[in-house]
């Protein structure tokens, strides 16, 4: 009984940081009281990048194009430096943020991979007893579901894999038996050749070919 009071009170304080988290997100973004703009991802791909440092050069740019009188109809400088003033203010919350959010990711992966590692392992050892307990084998068919269910192209892509280890593997065999059919067909012929070479030769120098004898 302990040892659950234990784990409910943890529960309750991790529920309770995470709700308070949330609550100053909230706040911060409300008092931010920025807009979310809404860029396609081929408009981010032909929109202009700012090079690393640029927010160097531009207060120098906009001091000549003033002393000049230099000025875009369509893209005031007031604006650019108004844009400039509200990117620097909002870099150091972005690095913050992003810190944040690698923490959030990591600290989440890392639960997820532990209970999954524990889940499989008693998964393992629940279908060892489904086998023998119709009861325990019900109540795990929608799991067992689960662990089957496979993605089509990752099906595919067993298949494919499958089917290349079978040709691997059958691909030796049929190679030797092919070489020693090949082998054992050109056999006869070349004795054949050689004997018809031998006599070939004999007869064009004009002797004959050497007979063996057998004497009892």
């Amino acid at each position: 009984m302990i040892t659950n009071k234990k784990k409910k009170v943890t529960k309750v304080a991790a529920s309770d940081r995470v709700a308070t988290a949330l609550g100053h997100i909230q706040a911060a973004v409300a008092a931010m009281a920025l807009t979310t703009p809404k860029v396609t991802t081929r408009q981010k791909q032909l929109a202009a990048k700012a090079r690393k440092g640029s927010e160097k050069v531009i207060p120098t740019i906009t001091l000549l194009a003033s002393q000049l009188g230099v000025n875009l109809p369509l893209q005031p400088t007031s604006v650019m430096s108004a844009q400039v003033a509200l990117a620097n203010e909002l870099q150091p919350l972005q690095k913050s943020l992003q810190a944040f959010l690698a923490t959030v990711e990591g600290n989440t992966f890392e639960a997820n991979s532990n209970s999954w590692e524990t889940a499989t392992a008693l998964y393992s050892i629940l279908k060892r007893i489904a086998k023998s307990d119709p009861e325990t084998r019900v109540q795990l068919a929608l799991v067992e579901e689960f662990f089957a269910y496979r993605h089509p192209l990752v099906r595919e892509e067993q298949k494919a894999k499958k089917a290349a280890k079978a040709a691997a593997l059958a691909t030796p065999t049929s190679g030797a038996q092919e070489a020693t059919a090949t082998a054992v067909a050109s056999s006869p012929q070349q004795s054949s050749t050689s004997s018809t070479s031998g006599s070939d030769t004999a007869a064009s120098n004009g002797t004959a070919a050497p007979s063996v004898v057998g004497h009892a």
